[in-house]
């Protein structure tokens, strides 16, 4: 018994310095610990901190190109637009000109039409007057207005002393007839309700004029006498304010 109480004891002894060295050395091991701890908290920080600065700063580079791309689809859009708005310009400027030119076109070829139809007209018409003024004459005696000359039908003098003979009423014109009073002179072609019998002057000597022969009457228009060729109302001769 006593053996192993020595025993014991000798065994406590001889652990004792051991023990007292590991509690002396217990702290530094926790510093150190705490230190390489705390020293990758820190890299674990820098690490973490390094990271975010290059996400922030590949996000603001994004950020810079993605606005410089906007800026370029802005500034191509506007390109495209204002392209587009000069081509849609000159497109609509040619379409006018061109419908211009389609209207300017038919007008001229219409106007170039009007005229040679109008100078077609003329020229027909003249060729009919000629062959009109050819033909009137050719079966009778060509009107002469020489017979003013001629003392026996001073119808003016003879209209002085016998004033009366002239006043011949209010003139009516023929139903339908709505111009009024025109100054008609040789070579107008009248209507036939003008010269119908109703105005025929029936005794021409009576009022001192030539006598009418062939186709050829005189006639009251309002207050002028005219000798009218009755197949076609062409006027033959004149005399303005005759009937008072």
């Amino acid at each position: 018994m006593r053996h192993f109480i020595l025993a014991g004891l000798m065994a406590a002894t001889a652990f004792t310095p051991i023990a007292t060295a590991m509690a002396a050395q217990l702290p530094n091991y926790q510093i150190e610990r705490r230190d390489k701890a705390n020293q990758d908290k820190a890299n674990q920080r820098d690490h973490t901190r390094s990271d975010n600065n290059r996400r922030a700063t590949t996000r603001i580079a994004d950020r810079n190109d993605r606005r410089g791309d906007r800026s370029e689809r802005r500034v191509d859009r506007r390109d495209n637009q204002r392209n587009w708005r000069e081509t849609r310009h000159e497109n609509r400027h040619d379409a006018r000109r061109d419908r211009r030119d389609d209207r300017h076109n038919p007008r001229i070829v219409r106007r170039d039409d009007r005229h040679e139809n109008r100078r077609d007209w003329r020229e027909n018409r003249r060729d009919d007057h000629r062959n009109r003024v050819a033909n009137r004459w050719s079966d009778q005696r060509r009107w002469s207005h020489n017979w003013r000359n001629d003392r026996r039908y001073d119808w003016r003098n003879y209209r002085q002393t016998h004033r009366h003979i002239y006043r011949s009423g209010r003139y009516y014109a023929p139903r339908g007839w709505n111009h009024g009073y025109s100054r008609f002179s040789v070579g107008i072609y009248l209507g036939g309700p003008l010269y119908s019998r109703n105005y025929w002057i029936d005794d021409p000597w009576y009022y001192r004029l030539p006598p009418a022969y062939g186709s050829m009457r005189w006639i009251r228009y309002y207050d002028d006498a005219l000798l009218i060729d009755i197949r076609d109302g062409y006027v033959v001769d004149v005399i303005y304010n005759f009937f008072d």
